[in-house]
């Protein structure tokens, strides 16, 4: 990406592994939707610089598939479960130093296998 001002990156519908690279600030909303394979969002080392950095994860429709959050430590993940059920084949996360992971919607969620990327 590398680009400023993104609010939001999202993929929905996509049949293909999406990856979203270079993403300059955890306050991006991070959206899945009507989606059945893995995708990645991937943060630039300056966005993740903090010590208390939080990227938020929106499902919708997600039916399987792994979840990847990389480009160093996140500290908490932040996910809402939305729309219709979600299901995660598996969530990986950052490196080392993801201490919290919290869930919010109205929709069950079932996470997977929860994994450090390595």
């Amino acid at each position: 990406m590398g680009a400023t001002g993104v609010t939001t990156v999202e993929s929905n519908g996509s049949s293909a592994a999406p990856t979203f690279s270079n993403i300059g600030s955890t306050t991006s909303a991070l959206k899945l939707s009507n989606s059945g394979v893995d995708a990645t969002f991937g943060f630039t080392a300056a966005a993740l610089a903090g010590a208390a950095d939080t990227a938020s994860v929106t499902l919708n429709a997600v039916s399987a598939g792994t979840l990847t959050l990389n480009g160093g430590a996140i500290e908490t993940i932040a996910i809402t479960s939305s729309g219709s059920a979600n299901t995660l084949t598996s969530l990986v996360v950052g490196t080392s130093g993801t201490t919290k992971i919290t869930v919010a919607g109205d929709q069950a969620l079932n996470l997977g296998t929860v994994l450090p990327a390595t």
